[in-house]
């Protein structure tokens, strides 16, 4: 069962870990190896980071956790872990001797994305739109050899010189092409994920009616027997 929570209260790294049981270490990412703040940021993507946390991922030694952040990091330990901490009813760590009991699972009971999936749809948010559109802009955003090439190469075309340093003419306005299709690229992307969210609303749309449908003639039909039954119960009081 989850506490109260309080919107106002932040808890540190360590009062973190503390209360869910693990070492603060294994919060940060280390080299490869993407620690719990990365995987709750995945669940807590972009606008919803702030529901859960203080701080950002880019400079994660200053991250701090809200209540709910705190909860909802105990549930994710507990969900991927391959050796969660024993948790009593009120959701604390058991210890024995000042250590954590922990379970010795054969593997994580979920995946990271199939639990995001969960996480989305017992918060309500759109965390996969948000991942979404987090990627578009991060693929938006031109490196400065991309900025540097493409308006060189624009420039070129524009003038009419369309010199490249290969020397060849065509290769530039290839190439400029391609660049504003990348551009281009993250509307389709876009037009594509809204076309896919209009089709699935409008399936909802259409079991909530049919669904009432079903329910309206259920209602009728019952109304029409029992009316009958009323007539019929009358006449047999007259004879």
């Amino acid at each position: 069962m989850r506490t109260n929570q309080d919107p106002e209260k932040t808890y540190s790294q360590t009062e973190a870990a503390v209360m869910s049981g693990v070492t603060q270490r294994t919060l940060v990412d280390r080299g490869s190896k993407r620690g719990y703040l990365s995987k709750l940021y995945h669940c807590f993507p972009g606008q919803f980071w702030e529901l859960v946390a203080v701080g950002s991922l880019k400079d994660q030694s200053k991250i701090r956790l809200t209540q709910k952040g705190v909860e909802e990091l105990k549930e994710l330990i507990q969900n991927l872990s391959p050796e969660p901490p024993f948790l009593d009813s009120d959701r604390h760590p058991i210890r024995e001797n000042g250590s954590v009991v922990k379970m010795r699972l054969a593997s994580p009971k979920c995946t990271l994305d199939k639990y995001a999936e969960s996480v989305w749809f017992l918060n309500q948010i759109d965390g996969a739109g948000e991942h979404h559109q987090l990627n578009l802009e991060q693929s938006r955003k031109p490196t400065p050899e991309k900025i540097s090439q493409t308006t060189i190469e624009a420039e070129l075309v524009e003038s009419g010189e369309m010199v490249t340093v290969s020397g060849s003419s065509g290769s530039a306005i290839e190439q400029v092409f391609e660049a504003l299709e990348c551009m281009d690229s993250g509307f389709w992307s876009e037009l594509e994920r809204r076309r896919d969210q209009g089709k699935l609303q409008g399936r909802l749309l259409k079991a909530v009616e049919l669904k009432s449908r079903t329910e309206g003639e259920a209602e009728l039909e019952t109304e029409y027997l029992n009316r009958v039954k009323e007539v019929a119960n009358k006449r047999k009081m007259k004879l």
